[in-house]
């Protein structure tokens, strides 16, 4: 009996052996294609106890790669992993993707398209003509789409460094809205996914298309124009520069109960009349310069027969940080008006990071970051994670100027003026201790509730 017992004990402890030197991992099955979504796969693999995750992802991606070899896909994305205890395996959901021979396409070449503005040159309208992004990884053409009532103009692929796109597929739609170089976007990302937005060509001619990635990620694509010719806007490459148009617009917030407002110089600079709205209030006050910086494009401005307690039930709940204070990497977001009221008249969000601590050629004034900037941010603040206001956002580097100068294409890159250039102005005021020693309510907040707070205090400037 005893030697019985042993001779269990045995093949119990050998078993697990025998296994370890056979393969410790296998294909549990043959992918099954999704049901729902075309070219999505499942793999599962099959393991036993002595069977690590690193052993499973190794095996997984050489079956994955193999398939994506024997059906002719070009890419694939792994967009799920998961464990199964019983049986035991991991799976994985597998996204393959095809070469753009299989996506909606217009047949036509860039001589082609290039002849097709030639003969209309006087009937084009501004978004027509030969785009690359400022990655260089698309060159698009955009036309007059003449198939589709749904939309009114589309961006067809001439060029394209990603396999998933080819000659001719059709990258972007868009339609007109009452504005003309605003319009209804369709962007379509390299899986296909479709992404609606509202793009606009800017004052220096670029094409500006904001996207919210499904993960909440906000980013921006941009394209520059490079046929045929139609040189359009202001590309001084100064962010401080005078608006030329009858009038201007653009952000700022309420710095005091006092009635003081902060925005960019370059917002109202030259204008005799100032109109300050608070959307949440539905309130237009008219205001005064009462403190200017032009060198650092900042100007405070005093409202006209304003009362606080009239207005407000609750205090200004933000404080203003030493740019001393602010690290490499930390989030910031910003609250303002781009496109003026074209996108509503509440105060929309952009979230972001500090890229840098200084500005082009190394300006200390200035700090660069991520958020996406639109026309019309120009004067709204820019808050820490703590709702401490860092900086007031100036601008988006002028892609145009830096092509033309110095033959480089910046993607993205915006910029805010630090805090400390604001509380030198702020010194000189007779509020100056109160806007200083205020408490910060914002601090230990969620962003949502933060944005909740602070929305009251956002304004939209208009300046003719």
């Amino acid at each position: 009996m005893e030697k019985k017992i042993f001779n269990i004990l045995i093949i119990i402890l050998i078993i697990p052996i025998l296994f370890t030197s056979c393969s410790i991992v296998i294909l549990y099955g043959k992918p099954k294609p999704d049901s729902v979504e075309k070219d999505k796969y499942t793999f599962k693999i099959g393991y036993n106890l002595y069977s690590s995750k690193r052993d499973c992802d190794q095996l997984a991606k050489k079956e994955i790669e193999k398939f994506k070899i024997q059906n002719r896909y070009v890419d694939y994305k792994i967009i799920n992993s998961y464990d199964n205890y019983f049986p035991a395996y991991y799976a994985y959901e597998v996204k393959f993707f095809r070469s753009g021979d299989e996506w909606k396409s217009i047949n036509i070449s860039e001589k082609e398209i290039r002849s097709y503005f030639d003969m209309n040159i006087d009937n084009i309208e501004p978004i027509e003509g030969i785009w690359t992004n400022f990655d260089g990884s698309y060159k698009i053409g955009i036309k007059k789409n003449e198939s589709d009532s749904k939309c009114d103009f589309v961006a067809i692929i001439l060029e394209s460094e990603v396999p998933t796109w080819g000659k001719g597929n059709i990258k972007i739609e868009f339609a007109k809205t009452a504005y003309k170089k605003v319009f209804s976007t369709k962007y379509y990302m390299r899986d296909r996914s479709k992404i609606g937005t509202t793009s606009s060509i800017n004052e220096n001619g670029i094409l500006e298309i904001p996207l919210r990635l499904s993960d909440g990620r906000t980013t921006s694509v941009n394209f520059m124009k490079n046929y045929p010719v139609n040189i359009e806007g202001n590309f001084s490459g100064n962010f401080g520069s005078k608006n030329n148009i009858s009038e201007s617009t653009g952000s700022g917030f309420l710095l005091s109960e006092t009635g003081l407002v902060i925005t960019n110089f370059h917002v109202i600079e030259g204008k005799n009349e100032i109109e300050v709205f608070f959307p949440s209030k539905d309130m237009k006050i008219n205001a005064n310069i009462a403190l200017k910086d032009k060198s650092n494009d900042l100007a405070i401005l005093r409202l006209n027969d304003f009362n606080f307690s009239n207005i407000f039930t609750n205090s200004i709940p933000f404080t203003i940080s030493h740019s001393s204070e602010i690290k490499l990497g930390q989030d910031v977001f910003t609250l303002g008006f781009p496109l003026g009221e074209i996108l509503g008249k509440s105060a929309k969000l952009s979230t972001g990071t500090i890229n840098s601590l200084y500005g082009i050629q190394d300006d200390p004034r200035i700090f660069q970051i991520s958020n996406p900037i639109q026309p019309g941010n120009s004067g709204g603040p820019l808050f820490n994670k703590n709702g401490e206001l860092v900086g007031i956002v100036v601008s988006t580097l002028n892609a145009k100027y830096f092509y033309e100068n110095a033959d480089i294409i910046p993607q993205n890159v915006n910029f805010a003026i630090k805090s400390d250039y604001l509380l030198n102005l702020i010194s000189m005021l007779p509020e100056e201790d109160k806007i200083i020693n205020r408490r910060n309510k914002l601090v230990d907040k969620g962003l949502e509730n933060q944005i909740e707070l602070l929305t009251p205090f956002i304004v939209n400037i208009k300046a003719k």
